[in-house]
């Protein structure tokens, strides 16, 4: 018989600190202050003050990330200089925090739990990631010599996915990402 199994790893080695806390009240309440800020920052004339409050609260998980212009009146942050969204082109972003081992060896041992001899994996962060979290916890029947990586440039988040197969050529693999066919039905 056949095991196929799926799992969302997370991209294994790093996520969004806002939403890696063990207190999902306070995660929540800080995933509601990243909502107003992108609220604020969407606005066409800013409430600078209210976006200083805002960036202050969640210091330590977002970021004003600037591509043009200027959004802070000095290089190191401080006070919001620009009036509205047309002096500046960038984006909040969400501050990353890596994962401790012992959160990939339980994701390993999970994985290990499904006994799968095909793998879908989603939130995969690239190739090498894969094949390092491979090396690094399966080894011996829970091994995954094959893998994939299929990069959903169609998915806005940028989320990847991954097939793992623990032994035999699987044949031709296709993936649907280019399909408009497909594209358009949905």
């Amino acid at each position: 018989m056949l095991r196929v199994g799926t799992f969302n790893i997370e991209n294994l080695f790093d996520r969004p600190a806002i939403i890696n806390m063990e207190d999902s009240k306070k995660s929540s309440q800080l995933l509601k202050l990243a909502d107003r800020l992108q609220v604020e920052l969407n606005r066409k004339t800013y409430d600078k003050v209210k976006i200083r409050e805002l960036l202050d609260e969640l210091k330590g998980y977002v970021t004003i990330r600037v591509d043009t212009g200027r959004f802070f009146k000095t290089k190191t942050g401080g006070a919001v200089a620009a009036e509205g969204p047309q002096d500046w082109a960038g984006a909040m972003e969400f501050t990353r925090e890596k994962f401790d081992s012992r959160q990939r060896k339980s994701t390993a041992d999970a994985i290990k739990a499904l006994k799968a001899d095909i793998l879908c994996l989603v939130e995969v962060k690239g190739r090498q990631a894969l094949s390092d979290f491979n090396r690094e916890f399966f080894s011996g029947q829970s091994r995954y010599p094959f893998n994939m990586l299929i990069d959903s440039s169609n998915d806005p988040r940028g989320i990847d996915i991954a097939l793992q197969w623990k032994d035999g050529n699987p044949g031709v693999l296709r993936s649907n990402a280019y399909d408009q066919a497909m594209i358009q039905k949905n």
